[in-house]
């Protein structure tokens, strides 16, 4: 039995829309090091989208493909060709709204270019002169389409290829490669959109409806870029690209990052590689007061980071950059993400090699909003990695808000690694977070022994771990004890049951759940073939625990669900 989730639409990103209204929220800086990380074992966080209740049986956002809603290139806007040798910034000052800047295939735009404020709602779209009916619209690029778009470089200097004038709004860049001009080349940001500082000290500053797609936005390897697109500003969208070659030896770097705008944000359908962390919000004091980047959709993404940046795999060139964790929330509120590819991290700087981590951060007292609140974890498959998610409920190191609200359900955690952590594996760990909900979720570990979750520090209240497929190993962790004894310590009230704890006796936690002695035993559809067809992992229906969640439907993850939120 499927279970049936509605679909919340949290984003609409309009150009061409009446609504040039800004929200309140925070996002990243272009320049400055949008990280300090303490030990992982501090570092969690988050929460649910607020906009629905995410029960135990996983509700909220449904698999329907995510859309980046734009209304740009109105039939009344001129077209204008811009060739090689000519002055884009000229063309992007003279263009009125509606207008779009057609730039020539395969030619190369070199400076500093910055998107001025002007009058009106229709979108200024700047695009590649290569038509839609060759580079076709909601198809992700790559850099094997190079040939067909037009490259926008910055030559260094510290400053963006593309950038924003404050309040600057309603502009679509389509088929770009945006990068420097070389391995040499210093830039901390490539795209930045919106800033901070006086600058972006208000929300009347704040650049706002902006679309990105169908764009190739990079750095180059073996060298220190710090962040693809610096994301600190407004009803923005980014969707079908792909950003990559982001990393750094020596300080944090991002595909995407932000802190001090204030969403909504949609980021759909992209590529993504970046070493510290792939996509990140917070991290960073915002200049905009009691700032909290909200209303953040994050779907369909490919996150990954080569092998070739892992110190003593056969691939690595010698570069090793700052390794961290693949999507993390510092500061962050209505958050959807779901239907996500997560692939290789690994343990690196003070970091454990979870995948997602959710970590409010205070920054020593100077934000002292930071939250990650009503976050939703959703039908995502996330492979290769030492951890699992990481959630810490308050900033040790100065006031933060408390993370609450967070529900992570239905994906599939698949080859969590002893080598790809730094000490023990952590699956689930967390800290004194207001409302977890762990449901209909299946890990697959690699060969060891480890806790199926861990929790330590203060409690957390109204704990929902139900219906999860995981082999029960060392059980659930805490400082004060183990299984039933952590629950009566460190969750009160929790709600633990319909579990098929592999290898786990009856009678180590007072609720019902399941106990196979082993992994033949559950009746999984190929465990042995899961790793080629991820369907392998889920319980079929021929097996004696069909059936035997609290809702009525089989425990752990539903593949076809997955197969339709990552677009399969």
């Amino acid at each position: 039995m499927r279970r049936a989730i509605p679909w919340l639409l949290l984003v609409a990103i309009g150009c061409g829309d009446d609504d040039d209204s800004a929200g309140v929220d925070g996002g990243s800086d272009g320049d400055a090091d949008a990280d300090a990380d303490a030990d992982a074992d501090t570092d969690a966080d988050a929460d649910a989208d607020g906009d629905a209740d995410a029960g135990a049986d996983g509700g909220g956002p449904g698999p329907e493909r995510p859309v980046c809603v734009t209304g740009c290139g109105s039939a009344s806007g001129v077209e204008t060709g811009v060739a090689a040798g000519q002055d884009l910034q000229a063309a992007i000052d003279a263009a009125g709204p509606g207008d779009t800047l057609l730039l020539e295939a395969g030619a190369t735009f070199t400076g500093h270019f910055e998107l001025p404020v002007r009058e009106g709602s229709d979108c200024v779209t700047i695009r590649t002169s290569t038509p839609d009916e060759e580079l076709e619209p909601g198809v992700r690029v790559s850099p094997a389409d190079a040939a067909m778009l037009a490259r926008v470089v910055t030559p260094g200097d510290g400053l963006p290829a593309i950038s924003t004038e404050p309040g600057a709004h309603h502009y679509r860049l389509v088929g770009l490669e945006i990068a420097p001009q070389s391995d040499a080349s210093q830039v901390y940001s490539v795209v930045a959109l919106g800033s901070s500082g006086q600058r972006q000290s208000s929300i009347e500053d704040v650049p706002h409806h902006i679309v990105i797609e169908r764009s190739w936005i990079h750095g180059w390897p073996d060298a220190d870029f710090k962040r693809g697109i610096a994301l600190d500003s407004a009803d923005t969208c980014i969707a079908q690209s792909w950003i990559d070659d982001f990393h750094s030896a020596d300080q944090d770097s991002q595909a995407i990052g932000g802190f001090n705008g204030p969403g909504p944000f949609q980021i759909l359908d992209n590529r993504l590689e970046a070493a510290a962390e792939n996509v990140m919000f917070g991290g960073a004091v915002p200049s905009i007061p009691d700032l909290v980047p909200s209303d953040i959709e994050v779907r369909g993404n490919h996150f990954s980071k080569p092998l070739a940046w892992r110190a003593g795999d056969p691939a690595n060139t010698g570069y090793t950059p700052v390794v961290k964790n693949l999507f993390e929330i510092k500061n962050g509120r209505d958050v959807v993400f779901e239907g996500n590819l997560l692939e290789n991290n690994w343990a690196g700087a003070d970091q454990h090699g979870f995948a997602i981590v959710l970590t409010p951060r205070g920054e020593q007292g100077a934000a002292p909003q930071a939250t990650a609140e009503r976050v939703w974890i959703l039908r995502n498959h996330v492979r290769h990695v030492g951890g699992g998610v990481n959630i810490l409920g308050r900033d040790g190191s100065g006031p933060s808000q408390q993370a609450s609200d967070i529900t992570i359900a239905e994906n599939l955690f698949e080859d969590i690694r002893g080598d790809y952590a730094r000490d023990v594996v952590r699956v689930i760990q967390f800290t004194e977070v207001a409302g977890l909900v762990v449901d209909h979720n299946t890990f697959v570990y690699a060969d060891g022994s480890w806790p199926l979750a861990r929790t330590y520090g203060e409690a957390t209240t109204d704990f929902v771990y139900t219906n999860n497929v995981v082999e029960e190993r060392e059980g659930l962790w805490s400082d004060c004890g183990a299984n039933q004894a952590a629950l009566d310590c460190l969750l009160p009230g929790a709600r633990f049951e319909a579990n098929v704890l592999i290898g786990g006796a009856d009678g180590d936690f007072v609720s019902p759940n399941l106990y196979p002695a082993t992994i033949d035993d559950v009746g999984f559809v190929d465990w042995s073939g899961g790793a080629e067809d991820f369907g392998g992992y889920a319980i079929s229906d021929a097996s004696p625990y069909a059936g035997a969640g609290t809702d009525g439907t089989t425990p752990g993850f539903d593949p076809e669900a997955l197969e339709a939120a990552l677009g399969q």
